[in-house]
Protein backbone atom coordinates (compact mmCIF):
# COMPACT_ATOMS: atom_id res chain seq x y z
CA UNK A 1 0.00 0.00 0.00
CA UNK A 2 1.51 3.80 -0.88
CA UNK A 3 2.63 6.33 1.66
CA UNK A 4 0.78 9.71 1.92
CA UNK A 5 2.58 11.90 -0.79
CA UNK A 6 5.17 13.84 1.57
CA UNK A 7 5.70 16.14 -1.88
CA UNK A 8 3.66 17.14 -5.10
CA UNK A 9 6.35 14.76 -7.06
CA UNK A 10 5.46 12.22 -4.81
CA UNK A 11 1.81 12.97 -5.26
CA UNK A 12 2.11 13.12 -8.98
CA UNK A 13 3.97 9.86 -9.42
CA UNK A 14 0.76 8.24 -7.37
CA UNK A 15 -1.35 10.03 -9.67
CA UNK A 16 -0.23 8.20 -12.51
CA UNK A 17 -1.12 5.07 -11.63
CA UNK A 18 -4.27 6.00 -10.77
CA UNK A 19 -6.56 7.94 -8.26
CA UNK A 20 -7.98 5.40 -6.62
CA UNK A 21 -5.71 4.77 -4.16
CA UNK A 22 -5.42 8.61 -3.37
CA UNK A 23 -8.78 9.68 -2.36
CA UNK A 24 -8.51 7.50 1.37
CA UNK A 25 -5.02 7.83 1.73
CA UNK A 26 -5.16 11.64 1.74
CA UNK A 27 -8.59 11.40 3.48
CA UNK A 28 -10.31 14.06 1.03
CA UNK A 29 -10.89 14.38 -2.56
CA UNK A 30 -10.32 17.40 -2.41
CA UNK A 31 -6.42 18.75 -2.39
CA UNK A 32 -4.51 22.33 -2.66
CA UNK A 33 -1.36 22.13 -4.71
CA UNK A 34 1.56 24.47 -4.43
CA UNK A 35 2.27 25.70 -7.51
CA UNK A 36 5.50 27.64 -9.38
CA UNK A 37 5.29 29.76 -13.03
CA UNK A 38 8.06 27.77 -14.16
CA UNK A 39 8.39 24.43 -15.94
CA UNK A 40 9.23 21.09 -13.99
CA UNK A 41 13.35 19.75 -14.02
CA UNK A 42 13.23 16.68 -16.11
CA UNK A 43 12.23 14.14 -13.94
CA UNK A 44 12.31 10.36 -15.21
CA UNK A 45 9.79 9.04 -12.79
CA UNK A 46 7.32 11.61 -13.29
CA UNK A 47 4.88 11.75 -16.62
CA UNK A 48 4.25 14.38 -18.56
CA UNK A 49 1.95 16.58 -16.69
CA UNK A 50 0.21 18.68 -19.28
CA UNK A 51 -2.75 19.03 -21.26
CA UNK A 52 -1.33 19.77 -24.83
CA UNK A 53 1.98 17.65 -24.33
CA UNK A 54 4.33 20.06 -25.50
CA UNK A 55 6.14 20.45 -21.98
CA UNK A 56 5.86 19.33 -18.50
CA UNK A 57 3.26 21.86 -17.54
CA UNK A 58 0.25 22.04 -15.67
CA UNK A 59 -2.46 23.71 -17.69
CA UNK A 60 -4.82 26.10 -14.95
CA UNK A 61 -7.34 28.58 -15.85
CA UNK A 62 -4.89 30.97 -15.55
CA UNK A 63 -2.30 30.14 -17.56
CA UNK A 64 0.56 27.35 -17.89
CA UNK A 65 1.96 27.15 -14.16
CA UNK A 66 3.81 23.58 -13.04
CA UNK A 67 3.47 22.65 -9.77
CA UNK A 68 6.23 23.40 -6.80
CA UNK A 69 7.90 19.39 -7.03
CA UNK A 70 9.37 19.90 -3.24
CA UNK A 71 6.35 21.45 -1.29
CA UNK A 72 3.47 19.56 0.37
CA UNK A 73 0.28 19.05 -1.04
CA UNK A 74 -2.61 20.03 1.14
CA UNK A 75 -5.73 17.93 1.09
CA UNK A 76 -8.65 19.41 2.27
CA UNK A 77 -10.03 18.36 5.45
CA UNK A 78 -13.91 17.26 5.91
CA UNK A 79 -14.83 20.19 8.36
CA UNK A 80 -17.32 22.74 7.64
CA UNK A 81 -14.52 25.27 7.91
CA UNK A 82 -10.90 24.82 7.02
CA UNK A 83 -8.46 27.71 8.84
CA UNK A 84 -6.04 28.33 6.22
CA UNK A 85 -2.96 29.87 7.66
CA UNK A 86 0.97 30.20 9.38
CA UNK A 87 -0.57 29.38 13.09
CA UNK A 88 -0.44 26.48 14.47
CA UNK A 89 -4.39 27.10 15.17
CA UNK A 90 -5.14 26.69 11.57
CA UNK A 91 -6.60 23.61 10.03
CA UNK A 92 -4.05 24.10 7.22
CA UNK A 93 -0.72 24.92 7.57
CA UNK A 94 1.15 26.85 4.98
CA UNK A 95 4.33 28.08 6.61
CA UNK A 96 5.26 31.36 4.39
CA UNK A 97 6.13 34.62 5.38
CA UNK A 98 3.75 35.88 3.37
CA UNK A 99 0.47 34.21 4.23
CA UNK A 100 -1.15 35.95 7.82
CA UNK A 101 -1.45 34.09 11.08
CA UNK A 102 -5.55 33.60 10.26
CA UNK A 103 -5.36 34.15 6.39
CA UNK A 104 -8.11 32.37 5.16
CA UNK A 105 -11.07 29.85 5.42
CA UNK A 106 -12.53 27.21 3.17
CA UNK A 107 -16.51 26.74 3.89
CA UNK A 108 -18.52 23.73 2.46
CA UNK A 109 -21.62 25.49 1.29
CA UNK A 110 -24.03 23.55 -0.86
CA UNK A 111 -21.59 20.58 -1.51
CA UNK A 112 -19.17 23.57 -3.18
CA UNK A 113 -15.80 24.62 -1.11
CA UNK A 114 -16.42 28.60 -0.73
CA UNK A 115 -12.55 30.82 -0.05
CA UNK A 116 -13.12 33.72 2.06
CA UNK A 117 -10.31 36.25 2.99
CA UNK A 118 -9.82 37.19 6.78
CA UNK A 119 -8.41 40.25 6.41
CA UNK A 120 -5.34 38.37 5.21
CA UNK A 121 -2.29 41.66 5.21
CA UNK A 122 -1.15 40.31 1.77
CA UNK A 123 -4.29 39.24 0.65
CA UNK A 124 -6.34 36.55 -1.02
CA UNK A 125 -6.91 36.04 -5.15
CA UNK A 126 -8.77 33.18 -7.10
CA UNK A 127 -7.88 33.37 -10.91
CA UNK A 128 -6.27 36.95 -10.21
CA UNK A 129 -9.22 38.78 -8.88
CA UNK A 130 -8.36 39.88 -5.49
CA UNK A 131 -10.64 39.21 -2.75
CA UNK A 132 -11.42 42.27 -0.40
CA UNK A 133 -11.41 41.64 3.40
CA UNK A 134 -13.95 39.74 4.35
CA UNK A 135 -14.90 38.69 0.66
CA UNK A 136 -15.92 35.27 -0.30
CA UNK A 137 -15.48 33.07 -3.91
CA UNK A 138 -16.66 29.67 -4.60
CA UNK A 139 -13.78 27.34 -5.91
CA UNK A 140 -13.66 25.39 -9.34
CA UNK A 141 -11.30 22.95 -9.98
CA UNK A 142 -8.34 23.79 -11.96
CA UNK A 143 -9.22 27.31 -9.85
CA UNK A 144 -5.43 28.74 -9.05
CA UNK A 145 -5.49 30.41 -5.23
CA UNK A 146 -3.08 32.96 -4.62
CA UNK A 147 -2.73 33.83 -0.56
CA UNK A 148 0.40 36.16 -0.33
CA UNK A 149 2.84 35.29 -2.91
CA UNK A 150 1.97 31.36 -2.57
CA UNK A 151 -0.39 29.92 -5.72
CA UNK A 152 -1.88 26.98 -4.87
CA UNK A 153 -4.21 24.81 -7.92
CA UNK A 154 -7.42 23.34 -6.48
CA UNK A 155 -9.00 20.23 -7.53
CA UNK A 156 -10.04 17.05 -6.82
CA UNK A 157 -7.63 14.14 -7.05
CA UNK A 158 -9.61 12.94 -9.92
CA UNK A 159 -9.30 16.13 -11.68
CA UNK A 160 -5.27 16.22 -11.35
CA UNK A 161 -5.32 12.08 -12.50
CA UNK A 162 -6.75 13.86 -15.32
CA UNK A 163 -3.76 16.22 -15.67
CA UNK A 164 -1.44 13.64 -15.99
CA UNK A 165 -0.24 11.84 -19.39
CA UNK A 166 0.78 8.42 -19.39
CA UNK A 167 3.14 7.36 -21.81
Amino acid sequence: MPTLPTNVAELFELLAGGPTALDPLLGSPLVLVPLEPWTLPDLPALRDATLTGRSQLLKTTIGRQAPALEAAPYPIPADPVVEIGRSHRAGMRIDQPTISRLHAELKRVDGRIEIHDRGSYNGTMVNGRILGPGESAFLAEGDVVTLGESQLLFGTISHLASLVVKK
